[in-house]
């Protein structure tokens, strides 16, 4: 037996007196018996649009199932004194039970690491190595892995969705690491926006721009390090009954960090003199050199980096940025 569709569309192809109507419903009919209707999303602008959607929701996924994600309230807490976020954030201050919306993410962030795995697979040896220059990838790449090891650790330490029974093998860091991870990934999938805004002109070559720049932030960091790692061992070796925090707390109050902090300005001399005292000549070694580094570092070596950054804009402009709505939707 013909199947009504086809007969449909070739009784109306044949008679220009047909109603429109029914030629739509024709057309109609004929679009969703032979699929056509899916050649629609693989326009480039469609799917440049479908994405960033879909990334969007991905991102709000994200913060709901962690921060506003309803589960069940201590009795103590009333309409009138329940807050937005959710309930581990003000009670346990620590990640509990799965819930099905982080389930949820972690089914899609697998998916998305997948079809990235299968696209460097396929594309061989030199392919792979081409979209490994890409930046955007292997933050795609990178997102995966963090949030497979979150889902493993989430996994083990809860036993499954919506249990409340802790794993008696797991100890503070394996349940306070996921946390962790989870902030270096919520910083990942929000950059990731950034790309989607290059089909817009304005922010587009502002991004180009700031693209550019990072080769000056990489010379200016590697210059900063040299500078602050001499000073860093200095005033460790001068100020040692301060150096009372694990080698591990990067970046703490410790003398050693203080240099890194300084170029950012922030630096205690009050607190230097009061330890030091009267101890010569250390007394006037620490202050002389806490200012020629504050000189070095925040007039000289900032000072130049804003030189090169803006000889680095016009230079992008004057050159003209390329398209930046020129980008993979794929």
């Amino acid at each position: 037996h013909p199947r009504p569709a086809p007969v449909a569309a070739s009784y109306v192809a044949g008679d220009p007196l047909a109603p429109s109507v029914v030629k739509e419903a024709a057309d109609l009919f004929s679009d969703l018996f032979s699929l056509r209707f899916l050649h629609f999303y693989q326009v480039p602008k469609v799917k440049f649009a479908m994405h960033f959607i879909f990334h969007l929701l991905y991102v709000g996924l994200l913060a709901y199932s962690l921060m506003f994600n309803s589960t069940e309230e201590p009795a103590a807490v009333t309409r009138h004194t329940r807050s937005a976020w959710s309930p581990w954030m003000r009670h346990s201050a620590q990640l509990e039970h799965i819930t099905s919306a982080e389930m949820l993410f972690f089914v899609w962030t697998v998916a998305l690491t997948m079809g990235e795995l299968n696209e460097f697979t396929s594309l061989g040896l030199g392919g792979t190595l081409k979209l490994l220059a890409n930046f955007w990838k292997v933050m795609d790449l990178l997102n995966g892995v963090i949030v497979i090891i979150i889902m493993i650790l989430r996994l083990y330490c809860w036993g499954g969705l919506d249990s409340t029974v802790l794993h008696t093998t797991c100890d503070e860091v394996t349940v306070v690491l996921p946390r962790t991870l989870y902030a270096l990934t919520s910083i990942l999938i929000c950059m990731r926006v950034m790309p989607y805004l290059r089909y817009y002109k304005s922010v587009g070559v502002l991004t180009i721009v700031l693209g550019s720049m990072m080769k000056d932030v990489k010379l200016f960091f590697i210059i900063l390090m040299i500078v602050s790692g001499g000073f860093a061992m200095a005033f460790a070796i001068l100020i040692p009954g301060h150096m009372n925090s694990p080698w591990y707390f990067i970046l703490s109050s410790s003398p050693f960090w203080k240099p890194f902090w300084g170029v950012f300005g922030d630096f205690d001399l009050d607190d230097y003199e009061e330890y030091l005292a009267h101890e010569m000549p250390t007394r006037t070694v620490v202050p002389l050199l806490l200012w020629i580094y504050m000189f070095f570092a925040t007039i000289v070596l900032v000072n130049l980096l804003i030189a090169q950054m803006s000889e680095t804009f016009n230079q992008v402009n004057t050159k003209g940025a390329p398209s930046p709505n020129r980008m993979c939707v794929g």
